[in-house]
């Protein structure tokens, strides 16, 4: 890891901690390689980790693969099983495959985040039963063009694809609060 992404690291680090109760920590929350948002790469490293205190098992994690540069990915344990859930938003390329194959799950009762965002699952109702519009609301707060979140049975995993910054940063940590609490 280089000075740099350790500058950016504390950066990020005392941004948090000017606003809210986090700490360094070395506990495993997730394995990276356990979800398919991190399929193309053969080498997956968590090189520092930051505990969200408020929400009890939430964290932000740096992540480095030998051809990215750091990624910042929130995580938390929540009180549901989703099954297997990859929610993004939604491209032109997803609309014309679901003319041909459709595999997305709309929520009729939501139509602006099924029209927005892009959701799939391995066990659809589990899905539908625990994408609540509670929790619809939290994706549509974050108000990000580019993210992914990835959700295996009880833990969630989340991306805002954009540089590691004190803002991407707050937004993750607000997230998994929110996620925390929500279930």
């Amino acid at each position: 890891m280089s000075q740099q992404d350790n500058d950016l690291i504390a950066e990020i680090f005392d941004a948090l901690k000017q606003k809210f109760d986090v700490e360094y920590t070395e506990l495993q929350d997730f394995e990276p390689t356990q979800f398919s948002s991190f399929n193309q790469y053969n080498k997956v490293g968590v090189v520092k980790k930051i505990a969200i205190k408020r929400a009890g098992t939430g964290y932000l994690s740096f992540i480095k693969t030998p051809t990215t540069l750091l990624q910042l990915w929130g995580s938390v344990k929540i009180n549901k099983d989703f099954g297997h859930v990859l929610i993004r938003p939604e491209k032109f390329a997803d609309k014309l495959q679901e003319l041909i194959k459709p595999v997305e799950i709309d929520f009729p009762d939501d139509k602006l985040f099924s029209q927005m965002n892009y959701v799939v699952a391995n066990d659809r109702q589990k899905a539908v039963a625990a994408v609540t519009s509670g929790f619809r609301n939290i994706v549509a707060e974050l108000q990000e063009d580019e993210f992914v979140i990835e959700i295996i049975n009880d833990q969630l995993i989340i991306n805002i694809k954009r540089e590691p910054s004190p803002e991407v940063a707050k937004k993750l940590y607000k997230f998994i609060v929110a996620a925390a609490l929500l279930h």
